[in-house]
């Protein structure tokens, strides 16, 4: 079975493809697939769930019914351009023909695509969302929550030299700059420490919010601008919760013994906690260091944080912000873990 990846201009040939903007096309063409599937091969079954979305591109398919009653669609068919099967369940069994080639999506990937072009519609400057938006946080969001955010968010404008977030006060609110640009400072032993400098797209303040600690940095417009900000408890309900997966250590032993993903658990504590009795196989990276260090953290690989209550939901969203897969461990009273 050979894969290809089509360009946007032959996507825009399909429903609801054509109805995404140049941006949008551009975005999710890299996650859509060509794929050649020989006579007789089955593409999907009925009743079961859809995970994937399905156009006929080359060859013809028969679509059966529960009499197995059979439509044959091809490519000239006056129905080729929509979906062949787009109920939650598929309502009938999909089969090759003849040797063919099928477009195909996964379906959250095309439902969070045209949630989020709608989103964007609705807004004069998307700048800040378009950016906030290609955080792979999102992919993790359910798409009916992200309507939501955005109308949550409110627009505040700061001057020169005001300060958003001072360090050592408690997570009140997430930001995301839509103008302007702003200094992050930490105080280490009585002396300012320069971080960095952000700009328009860059977002902030969601570590104090996850793990309820007082703010690590003080946060100061450098320009007058303005930021986007989101309340705790809506940031918690909308975006922060829908992240957090959880697995037990029976789940990885399956998922390991089938081959199916290379497992790394990861021990966030300070290093004298982990000396002190950790689980077999874990590696210590201090939330402290987590940040910096995430760029050493293997692609290939799905990250599941042993550390319980903040600290670990703080790590894994961290590690999921950063584009990578991460699951934090649900205690398991019948496993030992070892």
């Amino acid at each position: 079975m050979e894969r290809d990846t089509p360009d946007p201009e032959f996507l825009k040939r399909f429903s609801p493809f054509n109805l995404l903007d140049e941006k949008s096309l551009q975005e999710v063409a890299g996650k859509a697939q060509l794929t050649s599937k020989p006579k007789g091969n089955m593409l999907f079954k009925r009743d079961e769930e859809r995970r994937w979305c399905h156009w006929i591109v080359r060859g013809k398919v028969d679509l059966l019914n529960k009499e197995f009653q059979a439509e044959q669609l091809s490519p000239d068919h006056e129905t080729s351009k929509k979906m062949l099967d787009d109920q939650p369940k598929y309502k009938r069994t999909a089969v090759a023909v003849e040797d063919c080639v099928f477009l195909e999506i996964e379906q959250d990937t095309l439902d969070l695509a045209l949630t989020v072009d709608q989103t964007k519609s609705d807004s004069e400057n998307d700048d800040w969302m378009t950016n906030l938006l290609q955080s792979h946080l999102f992919e993790l969001v359910p798409p009916a929550n992200i309507q939501e955010l955005f109308h949550r968010f409110a627009a505040v404008h700061y001057k020169k030299g005001d300060v958003v977030i001072k360090q050592g006060d408690e997570g009140d609110y997430f930001y995301v700059v839509q103008k302007g640009q702003l200094s992050i400072d930490r105080e280490v032993t009585g002396e300012t420490k320069h971080l960095a400098e952000v700009g328009p797209g860059a977002f902030f303040g969601e570590d104090a919010l996850v793990s309820d600690a007082p703010r690590n940095a003080t946060i100061t417009m450098l320009t007058q601008g303005t930021l986007m900000r989101l309340g705790k408890d809506d940031f918690k309900a909308l975006l922060h919760e829908p992240t957090c997966e959880y697995v037990t250590m029976a789940e990885i032993k399956e998922v390991t013994a089938a081959g199916e993903q290379k497992i790394r658990l990861l021990d966030v504590r300070h290093p004298k906690e982990f000396q002190e009795g950790s689980i077999k196989g874990a590696i210590n990276v201090p939330l402290p260091v987590l940040r910096q260090n995430i760029p050493k953290l293997k692609a290939d690989s799905a990250y599941v944080v042993t550390t319980p209550g903040r600290r670990g939901e703080l790590a894994a969203f961290l590690i999921n912000e950063a584009s990578l897969d991460a699951y934090i461990l649900r205690p398991d009273p019948d496993d030992s873990g070892d």
